[in-house]
């Protein structure tokens, strides 16, 4: 039942159905997903992809991987693209179902748009579609599925189904077929974080996206799948946590959503993990008011996070520039030190830095129980620097990026311009730019990057 009601809010919401503030966060997703893509063009574990899609002898296609001008099949421009966005830790998020959406929603929906020459109002219903539900089986399953399974990789997979199947203007009856197809596909593990496999993240997030368009295309062309693959017995919910709740699955969702989930999301300021970002908001707010601290002038800094951040953070070794971003003493040091966190923090050379490793052993992360009583409603943090015998307190109630303290149009398109702007000349960057932000209007999807 629950499978066939998502199924049948996919097939049947309109563009008409969606509210303003919705379309306008949709625009933004939009935007700041582009932002992550094109931020992760120079990261190794996507030049090892590129570099095997390119061996399959696939030849040109008619979707753009606009980070290296490549046209591609648009499957594997899906993948190629969604892997991008999640591979820096800059791509968007939603708290309470543990899951990076728009990474395996926004590249497969983008991907087939351009390649079928649909309108920039289509696209925008498919994304927000996709988002809803794969956000809603998120919900589901957590929090008890991300202990073991990389949440990204497995809902992605649902999100990425329905946002082609919208494209494709699948029925409600196929698009039930395509969530099946898309479930048995569902994959990704958190085994990466422990034994090295840092490359499996962001293939996690490209393989939902592949998968969730192969399972639309498939359902389009008469291929069937499980009708109850949420819900059965021998389904993805039972099959992938201890504990569930069917009831979030469609709370609220018919036949418009009360609230559209695409609403709940977070966009990061930084390029690093989620639950550090509160963390950096509340440095951030201490360095402010004390612009002359010196690194060699800190005795300590401590940092209080609720009970899930500080268990999935505390073993983290910043061994590698990607670990760096989930390490907090490191990307408390980096800060401190540059007065600044971006892509460019988390580099060999910085890894090597003694002045880093000197100051990140003067950082102690403990769990704050005031901050785990209000989690995961509120992300919130606190940080005491201690110089000179002088304690000085910051606070962060919620990152800014939270639906509470949302990024402004401002603040995605500086992200953007700074991305895109390693890439393409001034003028390019503003052209995509402005035809996001006005994508409802644009007939063509397929004239988004020239």
């Amino acid at each position: 039942m629950e499978s066939r009601k998502l199924a049948e809010f996919a097939a049947d919401i309109r563009f008409e159905d969606i509210p303003l503030e919705v379309r306008e966060k949709a625009k933004l997703c939009l935007l700041d997903c582009l932002a992550s893509i094109l931020g992760s063009y120079d990261e190794p574990a996507i030049a090892i992809l590129r570099e095997t899609i390119a061996a399959q002898g696939i030849g040109d296609g008619t979707a753009t991987a606009p980070a290296f001008g490549l046209k591609l099949p648009p499957m594997f421009a899906a993948l190629l693209n969604s892997a991008m966005s999640q591979a820096r830790e800059n791509d968007d998020f939603h708290k309470k179902s543990i899951c990076h959406i728009g990474s395996t929603t926004i590249p497969p929906a983008i991907a087939f748009a351009e390649a079928n020459k649909k309108g920039g109002r289509d696209l925008l219903t498919a994304i927000v579609a996709g988002y809803e539900v794969g956000i809603r089986v998120g919900e589901a399953i957590n929090p008890d599925h991300h202990k073991i399974w990389h949440t990204t990789g497995t809902c992605g997979t649902f999100g990425a189904a329905v946002s082609v199947g919208k494209l494709l203007c699948l029925d409600a009856g196929r698009m039930n077929m395509a969530l099946g197809t898309a479930g048995t596909q569902a994959a990704g593990l958190n085994q990466y974080m422990i034994d090295g496999g840092e490359m499996s993240k962001p293939l996690h997030a490209g393989k939902a996206a592949f998968n969730g368009y192969l399972a639309a295309d498939l359902a389009a062309r008469g291929f069937t799948g499980a009708e109850r693959i949420l819900e059965g017995d021998k389904g993805f919910c039972r099959a992938t946590t201890p504990s569930y709740d069917l009831g979030k699955l469609i709370a609220g969702l018919a036949p418009i959503p009360e609230k559209f989930k695409i609403s709940e999301v977070t966009q990061r300021l930084f390029p690093v993990n989620g639950h550090i970002l509160s963390v950096l908001d509340a440095l951030f707010s201490v360095l402010a008011g004390k612009p002359g601290l010196k690194a060699e002038d800190i005795e300590e800094i401590d940092v209080g996070l609720y009970h899930e951040g500080y268990n999935f953070l505390t073993p983290v070794e910043p061994r590698t520039p990607f670990l760096a971003r989930f390490s907090v003493p490191f990307c408390v040091a980096i800060a401190v030190l540059t007065r600044k966190v971006d892509n460019e923090s988390f580099t060999p050379a910085t890894i090597a830095d003694p002045r880093i490793a000197q100051l990140s052993k003067k950082v102690r992360l403990h769990e704050d129980p005031e901050l785990t009583r209000v989690f995961p409603t509120v992300w919130s943090a606190k940080v005491r620097v201690v110089a000179h015998g002088e304690t000085l307190d910051g606070y962060a109630k919620t990152a800014k990026g939270d639906p509470s303290n949302p990024l402004t149009l401002e603040d995605v398109a500086a992200k953007f311009q700074k991305a895109a702007g390693r890439i393409f000349d001034d003028d390019r960057v503003q052209r995509i730019l402005e035809r996001c932000m006005a994508i409802d209007e644009l007939e063509d999807v397929s004239h988004l990057f020239d």
